[in-house]
């Protein structure tokens, strides 16, 4: 299924005249223009917005657990390095 939606429609008419609809606005027009026959095109799309998701709380303690244990390794080996390898 597509999430992008039209962010404007080309209208052309019998004559060759052209013009813009926006589907939000115009929607009644855009929907005339199609049942009279008329090409009608969308011009570009615009991305569908998604609403924010945060983290749970089991996650954010993962990665808290995971990159402390990390970073506490970096930082004896940097010591180490620092100390000419002494333990």
């Amino acid at each position: 299924m597509n999430s992008l939606k039209p962010a404007w429609f080309e209208v052309t008419i019998e004559t060759g005249t052209k013009f813009i609809l926006d589907p939000v606005d115009e929607a009644e027009k855009v929907e005339q223009a199609i049942n009279a026959g008329w090409i009608v095109k969308p011009l570009y799309y615009a991305p569908a917005q998604n609403q924010w998701q945060n983290l749970t709380n089991d996650e954010v303690n993962e990665l808290i657990q995971r990159w402390s244990g990390e970073l506490i390794f970096e930082v004896t080996q940097k010591l180490k390095d620092k100390n000419n390898g002494k333990s």
